[in-house]
């Protein structure tokens, strides 16, 4: 898997196409068998980044061993945090996407960090997702 994806992404990859990134790769293994493989892009690290968590790979690092490292990570979020939600790779893709670019999910992550209160944001949440972005932003992943 490392290598297959490395082969595709990276411009000396023996399958590379100018245009095709670790998104659009990762959205073509996504939807070949979403319940393996998660979208990798920007919000995907941005969002790991205002839940506070390193990224999960070296600098150094192919771009498949990176893939496989953040797709062990999104496993965790999916599997660990999200569980009683019952997230799906999707969902845990919008989540970050929603906490790093939309700015409702910000203003809900500074509430729950304690930079903002949420009564000014005019957010309500619904208890159930609630618990699963303060259980979130708790996470030592």
């Amino acid at each position: 898997m490392e290598e297959r994806f490395s082969n595709v992404v990276s411009s000396n990859g023996k399958y590379y196409t100018a245009g095709v990134g670790k998104a659009l790769a990762s959205a073509f293994l996504m939807d070949f068998n979403p319940g393996k493989y998660c979208i990798w892009n920007n919000k995907t690290e941005m969002g790991f980044s205002v839940l506070g968590w390193p990224l999960p790979y070296e600098s150094s690092d192919d771009p498949g061993t990176k893939y496989v490292k953040v797709l062990e990570k999104l496993k965790e979020l999916r599997d660990n945090i999200g569980k009683e939600l019952n997230f799906d790779f999707d969902q845990v893709d919008n989540f970050l996407h929603w906490i790093a670019a939309e700015e409702e999910g910000k203003n809900i992550i500074k509430n729950i960090v304690g930079e903002t209160a949420l009564s000014e944001t005019g957010i309500v949440l619904e208890a159930s997702e609630e618990k699963f972005v303060q259980k979130t932003c708790r996470a030592e992943l």
